[in-house]
């Protein structure tokens, strides 16, 4: 049945699968005599004792040889493809088109040909802060109390000011609802002064440094300016006139809170 089958596909153009076929009826054929019709068809075949049948492997009429061939010839290339456009791809960067500027000239807007600058915005020129040349003056005694000339209070409330060595200080009371000045008092470094002052609710602030320019630049443009968080009011009550004792350095716990304050704020 089987060399049937192998003439069969043999004739019908297919020699692959007959072969295939016949190598399958060949062990039967050996064991058969070799008068018998089907030895009879597999040498009319072709097939005898002893051949080894194999099928043609073959892709697209290509054997396998030559696409092992092609195949490594085409990938390399097609790898190497890749990459070169992966590349030019991702370092692709869009050029900006030139903008086109305008004028007016002769009552119309046109094109500008010459090369445009935007024009800069002109700053004004940064002034050097003045030198300063004033000579130092004598520190004043430690103590050493101002009052304004346009105030007419008496001044009758213990005031007691310490300060730290090394720092000199200039203090100031200023009244607390009009914020016009009323009395300095001069803090030598390391000591401590006894005061009057008038009766009232006043801001304490002070000016600190180390040389002395006078009262017009006090202690130069090194001078630190503070002031009190706190009100300071000065009153007069049934055991008599009540006032403060102040502390111008740190001290461990103390209670006296302030900040720094510009120039012209003191």
């Amino acid at each position: 049945v089987l060399t049937k089958q192998a003439l069969y596909f043999h004739n019908s153009g297919m020699p692959d699968v007959a072969a295939a076929i016949a190598a399958e009826a060949l062990p039967y054929a050996q064991k058969s005599s070799k008068t018998s019709s089907g030895a009879a068809c597999l040498n009319a075949l072709g097939f005898f004792a002893g051949r080894k049948v194999v099928m043609n492997s073959k892709w697209n009429g290509i054997s396998k040889p030559r696409m092992a061939a092609l195949l490594g010839f085409l990938i390399p290339i097609c790898a190497w493809c890749f990459f070169f456009t992966a590349k030019s791809t991702s370092s692709y960067a869009p050029t900006k088109p030139e903008p086109i500027h305008y004028e007016y000239k002769d009552g119309k807007l046109v094109k500008r040909t010459d090369a445009y600058t935007p024009s800069q915005p002109q700053l004004a020129p940064q002034q050097a802060p003045p030198l300063f040349n004033e000579p130092p003056q004598p520190l004043p005694q430690s103590g050493e109390v101002y009052t304004y000339p346009y105030s007419h209070a008496v001044a009758v409330a213990p005031f007691e000011i310490e300060s730290s060595l090394g720092t000199n200080y200039l203090v100031k009371l200023a009244d607390a609802s009009t914020g016009v000045p009323v009395q300095t008092i001069f803090v030598r470094g390391g000591t401590k002064v006894s005061v009057k002052v008038p009766l009232g609710t006043f801001y304490v602030k002070y000016a600190a440094g180390g040389s002395w320019y006078g009262y017009q630049h006090l202690f130069g443009p090194m001078t630190a300016y503070s002031k009190a968080n706190e009100l300071f009011t000065f009153k007069e009550d049934f055991t008599g006139y009540t006032g403060y004792t102040i502390t111008l350095h740190k001290v461990y716990n103390g209670n006296l809170k302030t900040q720094q304050i510009d120039q012209k704020d003191f």
